[in-house]
């Protein structure tokens, strides 16, 4: 039943199930988009640090002008000169003390320590999705049966009033008819504020996105196989 559940977004235009506030806060929250850039950035700090195994090649090269002119007694002499040269040096390193191996290492460690900093916060961004879902859910079920309360109530007092015309009921009667109405409405009024404010939070975690890129969406088997078991569990 948990699976099929559906919650009904701020704008009304169309529902929204847990799959699609899972596969919506996995691929989209700015949260999970931050630390999956930081992975990203830790993995390119083991590149520069294998670099140190890697040969090291550098060039230069140089060009001169020179002009020389003289006067003498028998007669004017000039010379240019266009010195010139370059070189290429290639450099391998053989050993260096254990420092690029010990560099390697270190970063390879820091990448696996990212990683699972990333499940733990897919973990907890997904967990704050589901319970934003189901309390949106919940409070939609409230405002249903507040309003179902408030009609009944309203039919009621109609009655009373009815009945109070005819001489059946005191004023008495109709002023608590009046005030379980009142009281009804306030209830409503409080789980509709409800409601704003969990389709508030679900909004903050899933993000909002068009529907032509939602209806692409589809949830890693990882996280599908994970749910599966995690409905059965509770049914069981």
């Amino acid at each position: 039943m948990a699976g099929t559940a559906a919650i009904i977004l701020a704008s009304g235009a169309r529902a929204e199930t847990l799959n699609d506030a899972l596969a919506s806060a996995y691929q989209y929250n700015p949260q999970l988009d931050a630390e999956r850039a930081r992975l990203r950035a830790v993995d390119e700090e083991v590149t520069r640090a294998r670099s140190g195994f890697r040969p090291v090649i550098t060039g230069n090269s140089d060009i001169n002008y020179q002009y020389q002119s003289q006067k003498t007694s028998a007669g004017k002499t000039s010379q240019e000169l266009k010195p010139s040269g370059y070189s290429v040096d290639l450099v391998q390193p053989i050993f260096s003390g254990f420092r690029t191996i010990n560099a390697v290492n270190e970063q390879e460690a820091n990448v696996r320590a990212g990683r699972e900093t990333l499940r733990s916060v897919e973990q907890s961004v997904l967990l704050d999705a589901v319970t934003s879902f189901m309390d949106v859910l919940r409070d939609q079920a409230i405002v249903r049966l507040r309003e179902n309360n408030v009609n009944v109530l309203s039919r009621e007092l109609k009655a009373t009033e009815d009945r109070f015309a005819v001489g059946e009921v005191t004023r008495t009667d109709v002023a608590q008819a009046q005030a379980r109405r009142a009281g009804a409405v306030s209830a409503l009024d409080l789980a509709r504020a409800n409601l704003k404010t969990s389709r508030a939070v679900f909004e903050r975690i899933r993000t909002e996105i068009s529907s032509a890129t939602r209806s692409s969406l589809k949830i890693p088997s990882a996280i599908a196989m994970r749910r599966c078991r995690a409905f059965a569990i509770c049914s069981g």
